[in-house]
């Protein structure tokens, strides 16, 4: 799945495997390729949500990306 502006969604332009580097004949997974739209939504709500992110703190940055990670 894709994640664009909060949203959940289906990659439109299928999917593409992803090869482990370490044994590259290893697919380890099948990732959503976005369309040209997606990708366009995409760039918009980054440019969206990227003063928000610029006025937070280093540690709050940091908390966001370590919850997101679990």
């Amino acid at each position: 799945m894709l994640t664009i502006g909060g949203r959940r969604e289906n990659g439109a332009a299928g999917s593409y495997a992803v090869y482990n580097p370490a044994r590259p004949a290893e697919v380890v997974l099948e990732a959503p390729a976005a369309s040209l739209a997606q990708l366009d939504s995409a760039v918009a709500a980054a440019r969206r949500a990227q003063p928000a992110w610029a006025a937070l703190s280093f540690e709050q940055r940091l908390d966001t990306l370590t919850r997101a990670t679990e």
